[in-house]
Protein backbone atom coordinates (compact mmCIF):
# COMPACT_ATOMS: atom_id res chain seq x y z
CA UNK A 1 0.00 0.00 0.00
CA UNK A 2 1.31 3.22 -1.00
CA UNK A 3 1.63 6.34 1.30
CA UNK A 4 -0.39 8.90 0.90
CA UNK A 5 1.58 11.50 2.92
CA UNK A 6 3.26 14.76 0.29
CA UNK A 7 6.84 14.78 0.41
CA UNK A 8 8.28 17.33 2.60
CA UNK A 9 10.40 20.30 0.84
CA UNK A 10 14.59 19.57 1.33
CA UNK A 11 15.59 22.85 0.44
CA UNK A 12 13.84 26.92 1.36
CA UNK A 13 13.79 27.34 -2.33
CA UNK A 14 12.04 23.92 -2.76
CA UNK A 15 9.80 25.29 0.69
CA UNK A 16 9.25 28.86 -0.72
CA UNK A 17 8.21 27.36 -4.13
CA UNK A 18 5.28 25.57 -2.22
CA UNK A 19 4.46 28.91 -0.36
CA UNK A 20 3.64 30.27 -3.84
CA UNK A 21 1.15 27.47 -4.24
CA UNK A 22 -1.22 29.15 -1.29
CA UNK A 23 -0.14 27.29 1.89
CA UNK A 24 -0.99 29.74 4.20
CA UNK A 25 0.76 26.97 7.14
CA UNK A 26 3.60 27.25 5.38
CA UNK A 27 3.38 30.80 5.51
CA UNK A 28 2.92 30.94 9.50
CA UNK A 29 6.32 28.70 9.60
CA UNK A 30 8.60 31.02 7.24
CA UNK A 31 7.39 33.93 9.18
CA UNK A 32 7.72 32.19 12.77
CA UNK A 33 10.26 29.83 11.60
CA UNK A 34 12.91 32.34 9.87
CA UNK A 35 12.84 34.93 13.01
CA UNK A 36 14.30 31.96 14.88
CA UNK A 37 18.16 32.31 15.76
CA UNK A 38 20.68 31.29 12.71
CA UNK A 39 23.56 29.12 12.55
CA UNK A 40 25.19 30.19 9.45
CA UNK A 41 27.67 32.85 9.88
CA UNK A 42 27.56 36.51 9.02
CA UNK A 43 30.81 37.92 9.27
CA UNK A 44 29.63 41.61 7.27
CA UNK A 45 27.48 42.41 10.55
CA UNK A 46 30.66 41.58 12.93
CA UNK A 47 29.33 38.30 14.10
CA UNK A 48 30.83 35.03 13.69
CA UNK A 49 27.95 31.92 14.58
CA UNK A 50 24.47 32.23 16.42
CA UNK A 51 22.65 35.14 16.29
CA UNK A 52 19.48 35.73 14.41
CA UNK A 53 18.53 36.04 10.93
CA UNK A 54 16.01 39.13 9.82
CA UNK A 55 13.74 38.14 7.28
CA UNK A 56 13.59 40.70 4.08
CA UNK A 57 9.67 41.56 3.06
CA UNK A 58 9.79 42.17 -1.11
CA UNK A 59 12.89 40.43 -1.32
CA UNK A 60 15.98 40.19 -4.31
CA UNK A 61 18.30 38.85 -2.89
CA UNK A 62 18.95 40.46 0.04
CA UNK A 63 20.04 39.14 3.86
CA UNK A 64 20.75 40.48 7.21
CA UNK A 65 21.84 38.45 10.20
CA UNK A 66 22.59 40.20 13.66
CA UNK A 67 25.09 37.96 15.16
CA UNK A 68 25.22 36.88 18.50
CA UNK A 69 28.18 39.22 19.96
CA UNK A 70 25.54 42.20 18.76
CA UNK A 71 23.24 40.54 20.80
CA UNK A 72 24.73 39.95 24.32
CA UNK A 73 26.28 43.51 24.04
CA UNK A 74 22.32 44.93 23.90
CA UNK A 75 23.65 47.85 22.81
CA UNK A 76 22.07 50.03 19.64
CA UNK A 77 23.18 48.39 16.01
CA UNK A 78 22.80 49.71 12.10
CA UNK A 79 23.31 46.33 9.81
CA UNK A 80 23.61 46.44 6.04
CA UNK A 81 21.61 43.79 4.10
CA UNK A 82 23.64 41.86 1.38
CA UNK A 83 23.60 43.17 -1.65
CA UNK A 84 20.93 42.44 -3.66
CA UNK A 85 20.45 42.94 -7.15
CA UNK A 86 23.08 45.50 -7.36
CA UNK A 87 22.49 47.45 -4.51
CA UNK A 88 22.85 47.23 -0.54
CA UNK A 89 19.97 48.49 2.37
CA UNK A 90 21.01 49.65 6.15
CA UNK A 91 18.47 48.43 9.12
CA UNK A 92 19.31 50.34 12.06
CA UNK A 93 17.88 48.52 15.70
CA UNK A 94 17.92 50.24 18.99
CA UNK A 95 18.69 49.28 22.03
CA UNK A 96 15.48 48.18 23.16
CA UNK A 97 15.12 46.67 19.61
CA UNK A 98 18.05 44.28 19.86
CA UNK A 99 16.69 43.41 23.76
CA UNK A 100 13.99 41.82 22.66
CA UNK A 101 15.44 40.08 19.86
CA UNK A 102 17.62 38.55 22.22
CA UNK A 103 14.48 37.71 24.05
CA UNK A 104 13.29 35.84 21.00
CA UNK A 105 10.38 38.53 20.41
CA UNK A 106 9.48 39.40 17.26
CA UNK A 107 11.03 43.11 16.00
CA UNK A 108 9.90 44.58 12.78
CA UNK A 109 11.73 47.34 10.86
CA UNK A 110 11.97 49.25 7.62
CA UNK A 111 15.15 49.38 5.93
CA UNK A 112 17.36 52.57 4.02
CA UNK A 113 15.87 53.56 0.96
CA UNK A 114 17.83 53.05 -2.08
CA UNK A 115 17.56 52.67 -5.74
CA UNK A 116 14.26 53.81 -5.46
CA UNK A 117 12.59 51.61 -2.36
CA UNK A 118 13.29 49.93 0.78
CA UNK A 119 12.14 46.57 2.47
CA UNK A 120 10.76 45.50 6.26
CA UNK A 121 12.79 43.54 8.19
CA UNK A 122 11.79 41.47 10.61
CA UNK A 123 13.62 39.43 12.90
Amino acid sequence: MKSRRKSLPKTRREFIGKLSKGSITGLILLFFGCADKATSPDNSNGGTTGGAQGVVGNNHGHSVTISQTQLDNGAAVTLTLSQGNGHTHMVSLTTDQVLRIKNEETVGVTSSTTSAHSHSVTF
